[in-house]
This record gives C-alpha cells, sequence and structure tokens, in this order.
C-alpha cells in the first residue's frame, strides 16, 4: 500500500542512518551489528525484526547522477543518436512535444547499471545475512531513501526499480522507495508529500505485505514525533497518483524531476 505524507511545515532535514536506527528499536526491530559486531566476516544488513522474521537493508541515493559531467555526455550522446535516426525532432528537443516511450526508457536504462549495483549490493547482503546466521525464512527488505536523485520523476525511478527487481536478486522480497527530507508535488494535490512506494516481488507471502504496510504508518507517526503533526496522511493500494509527479525544488537549483521530459 503506498502511503504519502504532508507535515503541517517543513522540518529541518533529519539524519537517515540515525533517525531509522532509532525507529527500528522502536518498533520491535534491532541493529543487526548487536548480533554480529560491527565487522563480522560477511556482508550483512542493518536491521533484524525479528518476531515478524524480517531482514532489512537501508540505502540511500543521494546521487544525483543525470546532473554528473559522465551522465551529461551519455544523454548528449543519445539525444544526438535518438535525433540523426529520426525517432525525435527538436519539438522534442524543445519540450513542445511528449518524448516517445521508447525513447525515454533508453533515457531511463542509462540509470540500470548504478541503480543495479545498489541492489546487488542489498541483495549480497541480505542473503549472506540468512546463511549466516541461518534465518533461510526471513524475508528479505530494501528501504531506499531518495534522498539526492531528484531529476528523475518518482514514478520513473520506481518503474525502473521495479523492472530490475523483477528480473534480478532473490534475496530481495520487498523494496520500499520512500522520501525523508525531500518532497514530491503531486498534481492535483495542494500539499508538498513525503513517500513510502512498495514493490514487492512475485514470491512475496501476504504477511510481508501487512508487515509493510503497518511499518509505513509507524514510520509516519514517529515522522509526527520528530517534526510535529500532519496535515494529511493518504494510502492506497496502486501508485497512479506518481502520474506527472515532481520533486519540489527546495533549495533553488533549478527544474527537479521531469524524468527527460
Amino acid at each position: 500500500m503506498s502511503q504519502i505524507y504532508k507535515p503541517l511545515e517543513l522540518p529541518p532535514a533529519l539524519p537517515i542512518e540515525s533517525t531509522f536506527d532509532c525507529f527500528v528499536l522502536s518498533v520491535g526491530g534491532v541493529r543487526m551489528s548487536s548480533l554480529v559486531g560491527q565487522s563480522p566476516p560477511f556482508a550483512n544488513a542493518d536491521y533484524l525484526f525479528p518476531v515478524d522474521q524480517v531482514i532489512v537493508e537501508l540505502k540511500e541515493l543521494t546521487t544525483d547522477w543525470p546532473r554528473l559531467p559522465e551522465f551529461q555526455q551519455r544523454i548528449s550522446n543519445l539525444w544526438l543518436r535518438c535525433l540523426l535516426a529520426g525517432r525525435i525532432s527538436d519539438a522534442h528537443l524543445e519540450k513542445k512535444l511528449p518524448l516517445p516511450m521508447d525513447v525515454h526508457r533508453d533515457f531511463m536504462h542509462l540509470l540500470r547499471k548504478p541503480l543495479k549495483r545498489i541492489l546487488e549490493k542489498a541483495n549480497k547482503q541480505i542473503k549472506e545475512t540468512r546463511h549466516h546466521l541461518g534465518f533461510k525464512d526471513h524475508q528479505g527488505v530494501v528501504m531506499l531513501v531518495a534522498d539526492g536523485l531528484l531529476t528523475v520523476a518518482p514514478q520513473y525511478l520506481i518503474g525502473l526499480l521495479a523492472e530490475i527487481l523483477l528480473h534480478d536478486y532473490s534475496g530481495i522480497d520487498c523494496l520500499v522507495i520512500l522520501t525523508v527530507n525531500e518532497y514530491v508535488d503531486i498534481p492535483g494535490d495542494d500539499f508538498a508529500r513525503l513517500l513510502w512506494v512498495p514493490t514487492y516481488a512475485d514470491s512475496a507471502p501476504e504477511p510481508l505485505v501487512g508487515f509493510i504496510d503497518n511499518l509505513g504508518r509507524q514510520w509516519f507517526s514517529r515522522l509526527q514525533e520528530l517534526s510535529g503533526p500532519c496535515d494529511s496522511v493518504s494510502e492506497g493500494p496502486d501508485r497512479s497518483f506518481l502520474e506527472g509527479a515532481h520533486y519540489i525544488d527546495l533549495k533553488g537549483t533549478g527544474p527537479k524531476g521531469d524524468g527527460g521530459n
């Protein structure tokens, strides 16, 4: 169940790892380091929820890859190839026409490699934690905080990650994309929103879905404790509300999240 949250006013930025440490402990989880030590001889995940038999790895997306010089060059090269092949025109470059979906997918696939590296590492940490601690029946969850990759609209980032997860990484039963310090503007909605959007592997059991939904509610309750009461919390079974959504430019650094269009 996707959930969106709007605080009464924008709070100071929260430190991701320490905020999650406190949150996990407050809802019945433990840091994995309390079980395996600070430097175990294997790649361990971050948290364990022993009662629910869930292993959680926390990752942060802090790099806005499309703004990096090497990515800018790849983007320029792709624009040129598409122009020469007649797949797009000057009207597309000037944003008078939306990009064809096949061209849009080509641009999004430029991000596959760095995103796959993150999921590959998380998958390894979850699988090795299962193996070394004998947690063969535990479900693996990745919490991926979008806290910097802002030039890609949320729906496209989530779609690409879901596509990657669908074909790879058997250790990951659920991937939750969430925002903590970055806010999203949703068309037709007057509020700046924070996101909690899960994607499940086909093999994910129903109890895991209930666990993740409840964890999201507890997370937003925790945010209210840290930042004050909210104007609105909404949740629903689909992600259609993300159509046309984009990140809000709180720092005045330019337009965010047009997804290449």
